[in-house]
């Protein structure tokens, strides 16, 4: 394999947590008809953004194991920048109005050419996994991964992405998110994106980041710092993956829209990194910290044991301890 082949791969591995690994069912079929009466209320063919393709239950026999009693999943399709993309919805029974829980996943902040199928593509399992009893669970598989139609999206367009699945959900009939209650939980490339979330959507109560990348500017300005002898091999590579793939002009929109404003971040976050990430650095998490705290008195940095997006039942209690406050109750079957 290419020296180059071999960056791509391991950039492609970024994020997702190690405890929603079960890679089976992925070509489970699906039922068209929904036990608790959810449809889409409206759909068209003119692919505007948001605008819901289908919406299809799961079969619980399956996933029922995973899942709090009368949780039901669905996979919805929607459209996002002219590209059919797919989504795993976990719906609590009720009829009140719900927290939104935001699972975004890693991916390939350079925009590799193709189509993605592997890890960290979310599952139906996965998505079972992450039921929440208390909150619908939202998890987009960006447009080029997994049942997503398209290539590798950049990470902006990866944002859009996320940010679109959320406005077909107000598509869908009897299916109610709670206002000013969404919660992002962004995994290596996804905590970037749910940091453009708390940018942009003022629903956005607080977010999680689990080992995230910064951005296109901060991890330049980070690896700025050091010498190219003082980087890591990998963070060598990708700085060198970056200018090959965005060219040297960090004034280019490329730049720009690949890039956090973290002024204009005010919600809470929570980050957590890992002490042995050798994917995102615990300096370059420690970086990122600092860029938040320096406009937000509400960011708190917990660094772990372990390696890149930790996620162990140590991790789950700082998420649960610190959401708690901010009228989130965190918690996941497995």
């Amino acid at each position: 394999m290419a020296p180059q082949t071999k960056i791509r791969s391991a950039l492609r591995l970024l994020g997702v947590a190690a405890g929603l690994l079960a890679l089976a069912g992925c070509g489970t079929p699906f039922t068209a008809v929904s036990q608790i009466g959810l449809r889409i209320s409206s759909s068209s063919k003119a692919k505007a953004d948001g605008t819901p393709i289908s919406l299809r239950q799961l079969p619980m026999t399956r996933y029922r194991q995973q899942m709090p009693k009368g949780q039901v999943l669905y996979s919805l399709r929607y459209w996002s920048r002219g590209v059919n993309v797919q989504a795993y919805l976990d719906v609590p029974p009720g009829r009140g109005a719900f927290p939104l829980l935001v699972f975004l996943h890693g991916g390939d902040p350079t925009e590799a050419p193709g189509h993605y199928t592997g890890f960290p593509v979310y599952t139906p399992v996965m998505a079972a996994e992450s039921s929440n009893a208390h909150s619908i669970v939202f998890i987009p598989n960006y447009g080029g991964y997994g049942p997503s139609q398209g290539d590798i999206c950049s990470p902006y367009d990866c944002f859009l992405d996320a940010e679109n699945g959320i406005k077909a959900l107000s598509h869908i009939h009897g299916l109610h998110v709670k206002e000013d209650a969404t919660y992002p939980f962004g995994f290596s490339l996804g905590g970037y994106v749910a940091m453009m979330m708390a940018e942009h959507d003022p629903q956005v109560r607080a977010i999680v980041l689990d080992s995230p990348w910064p951005g296109a500017l901060a991890f330049l300005r980070w690896a700025d710092q050091f010498s190219q002898d003082a980087l890591g091999t990998s963070d060598l590579s990708f700085w060198a993956l970056m200018h090959g793939t965005w060219g040297n002009n960090l004034d280019s929109v490329v730049y720009r829209d690949n890039s956090v404003n973290f002024s204009s971040i005010h919600t809470p976050v929570l980050i957590i990194g890992g002490e042995q990430d050798t994917t995102i650095p615990p300096s370059l998490v420690q970086f990122l910290y600092r860029q938040l705290q320096a406009h937000n008195p509400y960011v708190e940095l917990d660094m772990v044991p372990g390696g890149h997006a930790p996620i162990t039942m140590h991790v789950y209690r700082l998420v649960q301890k610190w959401l708690l406050p901010l009228g989130f109750r965190f918690y996941l079957t497995t």
